[in-house]
């Protein structure tokens, strides 16, 4: 006779965003007494603390990342904490204020989207590459755009930086300026302008785009940040001449 698994299903992540930082989601309802039991007595004390602690800041840090994409910037501790179903005490418990929420949403989904950037090959056509390094971050920036403008939000309302938002928001622009780098290196190389990655990098930078996205589209506010890196950018330097083989 055929055998069937009761076993209860493998956990699963509640969001996408979450899934590459090691916070787990909920675990399905469909859990028998008796599975419950013996996951139970399978762990210690110490184990469940854990398992319940990252489940937690998980709930936190999805409440946060939906009232962000709501329109909600500036959350109170009290609507995290009713969009994640906990205490205000735990929320504290688990993050260091409401900062610390906002620093660990924006890290997590950095580390999910930041392979979306990829260097374009520098020998390529310097038109195409600008095309294609402003489509990449358009979807990037699209994708981060809620949680920007509540980080953002938080900073403009604070006179004193939060450091935990502050290193976020570092490991943000040094991907990007990362990519700038390896995709235009030719044109950095040899160009006389010692400020000119600097210049691209704000021209494509998350300041920008926060700024073009106010009034345009994202289809109009990617062909504009092309066409003025395609302005900023010198030629692309001409490949050195072959030697000419002398007469016979």
């Amino acid at each position: 006779m055929e055998q069937h698994d009761t076993g209860p299903p493998p956990p699963t992540s509640r969001s996408p965003i979450l899934a590459s930082t090691g916070l787990r989601g909920t675990a399905p309802s469909r859990v028998s007494p008796s599975s419950l039991l013996s996951i139970r007595d399978g762990f210690r004390d110490d184990d469940l603390r854990r398992a319940r602690g990252r489940r937690t800041r998980t709930l936190v840090v999805e409440a946060f990342t939906d009232l962000a994409a709501s329109g909600i910037l500036r959350p109170t501790a009290r609507q995290i904490a009713q969009r994640a179903g906990v205490s205000v005490r735990l929320l504290f418990h688990h993050f260091q204020g409401i900062d610390g929420v906002a620093s660990t949403a924006l890290l997590a989904a950095l580390a999910v989207h930041e392979g979306d950037l990829v260097a374009v090959p520098c020998r390529g056509d310097r038109a195409v590459r600008v095309a294609s390094l402003c489509r990449q971050r358009r979807d990037y920036f699209e994708a981060l755009l809620p949680l920007h403008r509540a980080t953002a939000a938080r900073q403009a309302s604070d006179p004193s930086p939060n450091p935990a938002l502050t290193s976020a928001l570092s490991a943000d622009r040094l991907v990007l300026r990362q990519q700038l780098v390896a995709t235009f290196r030719p044109e950095f190389d040899h160009s006389p302008n010692s400020v000119l990655l600097d210049v691209i990098d704000h021209a494509t930078g998350w300041q920008n785009w926060l700024s073009l996205r106010h009034d345009y589209s994202a289809p109009a506010a990617e062909r504009i940040m092309a066409a003025t890196a395609l302005h900023l950018l010198p030629p692309s330097p001409s490949p050195p001449a072959q030697p000419r083989s002398p007469p016979p």
